[in-house]
């Protein structure tokens, strides 16, 4: 008796007072979203990326204002469950 108790009072999760985030539901599922509303939410560094001609370049031609910029707003979809933290982890700039 006292093992099914223990059991029993475990919870199934580590932290079960916050949903997974497999199971919201995600707004955005390719990296061109992404960039996408990344460009729309920091104009001023879409405007510095237009004025330089590397809004389309690969991340590491950015700044490094701009590609924290962008790795911070990727790392808040992710937890916000607006994103899969897979493709959190695949994208870049």
């Amino acid at each position: 008796m006292p093992e099914t108790q223990e059991k029993e009072n475990k919870p199934e999760q580590e932290n079960d007072h916050f949903p997974a985030l497999s199971s919201l539901s995600q707004t955005m599922t390719t990296q061109k979203q992404i960039k996408k509303a990344f460009w729309e939410n920091h104009p001023q560094h879409e405007a510095y990326a237009l004025k330089w001609g590397i809004k389309t370049a690969p991340h590491n031609r950015h700044n490094t204002e701009t590609r924290t910029a962008f790795t911070d707003y990727v790392d808040a979809l992710a937890k916000s469950g607006e994103i899969s933290e897979n493709l959190a982890f695949r994208s870049t700039l």
